[in-house]
């Protein structure tokens, strides 16, 4: 099975006929990458970054586009629309010399799978949790693809996530989202088509954490949120410094009771929320919502839990 392969265009300078100007590296979102599952029957856009100006061109089957990198070096193609296929395909996408070749594509359904500790609770603790990891090392989910993506906050949209589609093999099933998982299997075994699930969720999260920038400073019914950040900046310092010392104490507690041989099942205090913390407001939006734009998807399943904690 071929892996991933690039190639980059080396441009070489006139001046002393010494040195090089820097490479430009053709890339795609990391979205599109071997094992990738592409939205049935809707349109499908590919992005990434070649040199400002280039042509960059897109194939896949029998469907291809092409389009000029602007003055960012920022590109984006859409192909048209593709019937489900679980038959493996190659995307191949090229700017001048440069070509990356992405492996085992299928087209069927992508969905996203998003929300607090419901959401983010693994296959391995599901109550089936055994078998299902025994099924997936037999090859039991042929049709099925994953992405992770890992847990991150940030003040402003972010492009790009670091994760890769990849198989659903024991080890990947196990710590994939319960939720998720079980609604992708079911989906591929009543439609009998491949499905992309994408897994972007996080314990104890604020709805907040969730909404962009946006709607958070704009609207109307967001009031009560903006009212809750700004009591939440002012006693952040307060509130950091209370945390800093039942930590030691806590750590010093669990040292104890370890030298003493005894059990220690205290919780450790959570850090306040503050500017800088990964749940901050429209933090995980930012982080791992937004840079999945506009990858074509089916729809979303949203698990937020009984309470905003």
């Amino acid at each position: 099975m071929k892996s991933r392969s690039l190639r980059y265009l080396l441009f070489p300078a006139l001046a002393f006929g010494l040195s090089q100007l820097p490479l430009f590296a053709l890339t795609v979102n990391p979205l599109f990458s071997d094992y990738a599952v592409l939205q049935q029957d809707n349109p499908i856009p590919v992005w990434g970054e070649s040199e400002p100006g280039e042509t960059v061109s897109v194939t896949f089957g029998e469907r291809s586009g092409e389009a000029k990198a602007d003055e960012n070096g920022q590109w984006i193609i859409v192909l048209d629309p593709l019937a489900g296929s679980m038959e493996p395909r190659v995307m191949t996408i090229q700017a001048g010399d440069a070509e990356i070749q992405l492996q085992e594509i299928l087209v069927g359904e992508v969905w996203v799978g998003s929300g607090q500790s419901n959401m983010a609770w693994p296959v391995r603790a599901s109550l089936d949790g055994e078998a299902v990891a025994k099924k997936a090392a037999a090859g039991g989910y042929p049709g099925l693809r994953l992405f992770k993506v890992p847990v991150d906050g940030s003040d402003v949209r972010t492009s790009t996530v670091n994760a890769t589609w990849v198989l659903p093999t024991e080890a990947n099933v196990s710590n994939f989202s319960a939720t998720a998982f079980y609604f992708a299997a079911k989906l591929a075994q009543d439609r009998n088509v491949a499905v992309g699930m994408i897994q972007s969720a996080n314990g104890g999260t604020n709805a907040f954490s969730w909404i962009n920038s946006e709607t958070l400073e704009s609207d109307p019914a967001a009031e009560t949120v903006r009212t809750y950040w700004a009591a939440t900046l002012k006693n952040h310092p307060a509130a950091m410094e209370r945390y800093k010392t039942q930590l030691e104490k806590w750590r010093a507690d669990a040292a104890a009771a370890k030298g003493k041989g005894e059990a220690f099942a205290v919780r450790a205090p959570r850090e306040p929320l503050g500017p800088d913390h990964v749940k901050r407001p429209a933090g995980h939006y930012n982080a791992m919502i937004a840079p999945l734009q506009p990858f074509a998807i089916r729809g979303v399943i949203w698990y937020q839990g009984e309470a905003n904690s």
